[in-house]
């Protein structure tokens, strides 16, 4: 499992992986270019209970993922604009969340382009990466197989 406690970081993923800070040394983030997956795979495929999509990662080399590759393209991919089928199947109560993220995130009216980070509303800190072999099953596709690299990305509160 790739937690933050293990690397000894604290990431607001509304912010670049670029302004990662160490919890007890702000110039220590050694493990950021540590292989991410003990496995050394090139492959990894991201889910998580706070939104829908999948995010699948590769190398284009061939050099094992990086903690720093999943967490670049994690950023990436939260900062794309909500496309109109998420926003349509997001209930009212996540579009309402949305909007506040929104605003908050851009400190003034509610601007044209939802983020999907804005999905994330307050649970913005990422909190790592772990196994949850029931919500990779329930996120199958029918004739699709359970792949060892599907990891669930965690989420906590700003606020903690």
């Amino acid at each position: 499992m790739l937690t933050v406690s293990s690397l000894g970081i604290k990431w607001d993923v509304r912010d670049s992986p670029a302004h990662i800070r160490a919890r007890s040394n702000p110039r220590q983030t050694n493990g950021l270019t540590s292989p991410a997956l003990s496995s050394q795979s090139r492959y990894l495929c991201i889910i998580s209970y706070d939104f829908p999509w999948t995010l699948a990662i590769t190398t284009q080399d061939n050099r094992p993922l990086t903690v720093m590759d999943v967490l670049e393209a994690l950023h990436q991919s939260l900062h794309k604009e909500v496309r109109r089928a998420e926003w349509a199947l997001a209930p009212d109560v996540q579009r309402y969340m949305m909007l506040k993220a929104n605003k908050a995130r851009r400190k003034s009216t509610i601007a044209m382009g939802i983020r999907r980070v804005d999905w994330l509303g307050s649970r913005c800190m990422f909190k790592g990466l772990e196994r949850d072999d029931e919500l990779v099953s329930r996120r199958l596709m029918p004739g699709d197989q359970l792949n060892p690299e599907v990891w669930v990305a965690r989420f906590g509160s700003i606020h903690l």
